[in-house]
């Protein structure tokens, strides 16, 4: 699996997202169960990864007997959506804007179609990360200081290293670790993905991720980048770049911290379906620091998700349809 580096993700979204394409059916498949209604594609940077996402669900779905429709989301999908209202359930294989930030559930919330993955609640905490900062202190949830910087004021009080990151995006796109022998700072940093970005104290650690399914931890997995200094946007969708690490090599404090943790977000979120959550453990202080979470996390041969269940006895065919079982409405 290779993707196309982050220059040529932009050029994509200057060439096709700005253009903004309408919705158009891109498959169809009769079957005997359900009728499902795929969503993918989209309109976000995470357009290509949605896709990728989507091509093992829609098989598991068809080989399964559902009938299946993909849709390629475009800038009508509310109209889309009021005219083709006649399916089951939509699995929303959308990730990033429109898709993962509330904009989906709430159109299908208004016409009482039930729809995989989390409603708009969940979303809007999961993928605005200065919301999720406000979440975490409220529930007394350790994660790394942090302060906003728009793109008129661009200076920062942490001293090197730190993390930049946009306040709204996913798969690591935009994201920055910062060291002090570099020449970057975030005087440099260009806010092409908006003008506020979140700056962290970097937190130096194992990054491990939980799988929350139906409000059970399913497990936990690190990885490790072989190349780069995190787990980026390249790192993660490409073969070879990083390692997966089941045998997690953490305190039993820590582990039970880790899922207790995941386990109070997801709750507190009203999430349903699959959720992954990413944390940083330091072992010199036996701390777990929360991250981000992930409401529609990828489905892709190297997400993290999928294999995480795999570990549990989950097949991916399993996992598919106990995502498409939970589906529902606000």
């Amino acid at each position: 699996m290779k993707v196309d580096s982050l220059s040529d993700q932009k050029r994509k979204y200057h060439s096709n997202v700005k253009g903004q394409h309408k919705s158009v059916i891109t498959d169809k498949y009769a079957g005997d169960k359900a009728k499902v209604l795929v969503l993918h594609g989209g309109m976000s940077f995470e357009r290509d990864i949605s896709k990728i996402s989507s091509k093992g669900v829609v098989e598991a779905l068809v080989q399964l007997g559902y009938g299946v429709t993909v849709v390629d989301v475009g800038i009508d999908i509310q109209e889309f959506l009021l005219k083709n209202s006649n399916y089951d359930v939509v699995y929303n294989c959308l990730h990033g804007t429109y898709g993962e930030d509330g904009c989906i559930p709430s159109i299908l919330n208004s016409i009482d179609l039930p729809y995989t993955h989390s409603g708009v609640r969940a979303s809007v905490l999961g993928f605005y990360k200065d919301v999720t900062k406000s979440m975490c202190n409220e529930l007394g949830i350790i994660t790394p200081k942090a302060e906003l910087v728009d793109i008129n004021n661009k200076s920062t009080s942490f001293q090197f290293p730190y993390v930049i990151k946009p306040i709204a995006q996913g798969s690591s796109l935009g994201v920055e670790v910062v060291f002090s022998g570099d020449d970057y700072s975030i005087e440099n940093y260009d806010f092409f993905y908006g003008d506020v970005a979140l700056v962290e104290e970097y937190i130096e650690g194992q990054e491990i991720h939980s799988a929350v399914l139906d409000g059970e931890v399913l497990g936990i997995l690190e990885t490790r980048p072989i190349k780069k200094r995190f787990y980026d946007y390249e790192t993660k969708y490409t073969d070879g770049l990083a390692l997966h690490i089941h045998d997690v090599d953490i305190t039993e404090k820590e582990r039970s911290n880790i899922f207790d943790v995941s386990t109070k977000i997801y709750s507190f979120m009203n999430c349903k379906g699959i959720v992954r959550f990413e944390f940083i453990y330091n072992s010199t202080q036996d701390k777990s620091y929360f991250l981000e979470g992930n409401t529609h996390p990828g489905m892709t041969p190297l997400s993290i998700c999928p294999e995480i269940a795999q570990m549990v006895g989950i097949d991916f065919s399993e996992l598919v349809v106990r995502i498409l079982n939970s589906a529902g409405v606000d």
